[in-house]
Order: C-alpha cells, then structure tokens, then sequence
C-alpha cells in the first residue's frame, strides 16, 4: 500500500524530527532505532504493534469466514484502535513545582459526551479540546493553567430546540468537569450541528 505523502512526522526531541512510517518500518523489519528513545517514539511503537496485532486477529477472521467476516470481531477492532490512537494530547490541569498534573484529551472528551448524553432529545456529535498543550508557565508565579477551551457539537430533536436547551448543555458539561476534574475555568463553545426527529 503507498503511503500518502508528506509522511505524518512526530517530533521525537528537541529539533530532531521523525516520519511515522519509519517507526512503522522498524517494526516491520525488528529493527529499534536506539537512538531514539524518547517517550513519544515509544509510544507510537507501543501503538503501532497493538494496531498490527489487532490487524492480524481481523485478518484471521477473514480467513476463517471470507464471505461474512463476523461484523462483532470488526467492531471490537476499531474500537480498540480508536482508543489507541484517540488518547490524544496531555492536557494539563494543574502546574507546580513538584510537577504538573494532566488528564489526556479522550478522557475530557468522553466526559462531556456523558454530561451531554444524558439531557433528553439531545446526542453529542463531537467535541475537541482547543487548548494549547505546551505553553509556557512561570511555575513561580502560576500554579494553575490557562482556561479550558472546548468546542461541542450537538444533534437536538425538533422538539427539544429552543434557547434554553444549549445553556442547560453548557451547564451540565461545567459541572461534570468541574465534579471530575476540579475547580478551573472553563471556556465551552456549543454549537447545533443537527436536527433530527424525536
């Protein structure tokens, strides 16, 4: 399969940059670039290998039932890699001088997603988190982070839509972080991206 060009590239340190695809390659061939050991190299063979690993368990079941590949075995597939490769960024949640405290971008996501769930005629169609993931704190002056900028898209029904609907999301999303993660401030940006029927 040709990979599509520019290849992804993750920074692995300081001014030093890699294509995926060739931690990919290492793995193919069992080849480990000593090299590079930095945490985020790591991780993208940790990822990679549970991708292959998971790739040759679909493959097997295709083989064992070409003409219906069981859709159960399929789902659990993805799933699986969508949590691996949705983890996401480190979002910070607290600065100090013993360290700092961050919560990765898929369990704040999924947090909003159940605070949303749960309002009636009302589905989470998408969330991301825009807060940058690295800027620069003076840990003598700030022990807490900028504000928590998020952005959710929401799928109402034709009865549910009205003004007060997108505050009462906007609330129960505050106070699901606020309950799981902490007093901070928090930035939510709603937006109706759907309306279906009831």
């Amino acid at each position: 399969m040709t990979s599509p060009s520019p290849r992804p590239r993750h920074r692995s340190s300081p001014g030093t940059e890699r294509h995926l695809r060739d931690v990919w390659d290492e793995l193919e061939h069992d080849v480990v670039d000593e090299q590079c050991d930095c945490v985020t190299c790591t991780e993208a063979r940790a990822r990679l290998a549970t991708v292959d690993l998971f790739a040759a368990a679909w493959r097997s079941g295709i083989e064992e039932a070409p003409q219906q590949p069981s859709n159960d075995l399929k789902a659990s597939i993805m799933s699986a890699v969508r949590a691996e490769f949705r983890s996401g960024r480190k979002i910070p949640l607290k600065r100090a001088e013993a360290g700092e405290l961050s919560v990765r971008e898929s369990a704040i996501t999924e947090l909003v997603r159940q605070a949303v769930a749960v309002i009636p005629g009302v589905w989470p169609r998408g969330c991301r988190v825009l807060q940058p993931t690295e800027a620069p704190v003076d840990i003598e002056q700030a022990e807490t982070v900028e504000p928590l900028q998020i952005s959710v898209g929401l799928s109402v029904a034709v009865s549910q839509l009205h003004p007060a609907l997108v505050e009462r999301a906007r609330r129960a999303i505050r106070e699901r972080l606020h309950r799981e993660l902490g007093p901070r401030e928090i930035v939510i940006d709603l937006v109706v991206e759907e309306v279906h029927d009831d």
